[in-house]
């Protein structure tokens, strides 16, 4: 009777581990969302939730989106923080975070927005052909002005 009662025993503990492992947290790729000043808008953070949805990311499901807003005196240090958690697309909301986005990594895709002349300032080569790893949204494109003057 020992002898079963000692291979249930050795059987129930080797099967332990691998439900032990079933429990762990899942681990989604991680979207950056960084911008300068005190905090995110609670309607930007539902805004971009929702538009990620519609291309079927959702956070805690599929991915996980960290929302970070920094002065401008600290932004290096928290995009080098950023950086070094290895995330798979880094949003850049403005020029001051742009720029220590750029000193921070050549390799991890970074999309801007809020960038006043991303060509004239040498961020990308041209928008329609950004190359490297940035690519965005101008603030202001110049066809823009000229259809508002047409229509005043």
């Amino acid at each position: 009777m020992r002898r079963r009662q000692f291979i249930g025993l050795i059987g129930g503990a080797a099967a332990w581990p691998l439900a032990a492992r079933g429990q762990q947290k899942a681990r989604y790729p991680t979207i950056v969302l960084v911008g300068a000043g005190l905090t995110i808008g609670e309607e930007t953070r539902r805004a971009f939730e929702a538009a990620c949805s519609e291309f079927g990311w959702v956070e805690g499901r599929n991915i996980h989106i960290v929302y970070r807003w920094a002065e401008p005196s600290q932004m290096r240090a928290v995009v080098a923080e950023l950086v070094s958690s290895a995330p798979v697309l880094i949003v850049a909301l403005g020029t001051s975070v742009l720029n220590a986005v750029r000193e921070a990594t050549n390799s991890i895709p970074v999309v801007f927005v809020g960038i006043s002349d991303p060509e004239g300032v040498g961020i990308v080569a041209n928008l329609a052909r950004p190359g490297g790893n940035m690519t965005g949204l101008a603030n202001f494109e110049p066809s823009m002005g000229r259809e508002m003057a047409a229509d005043a």
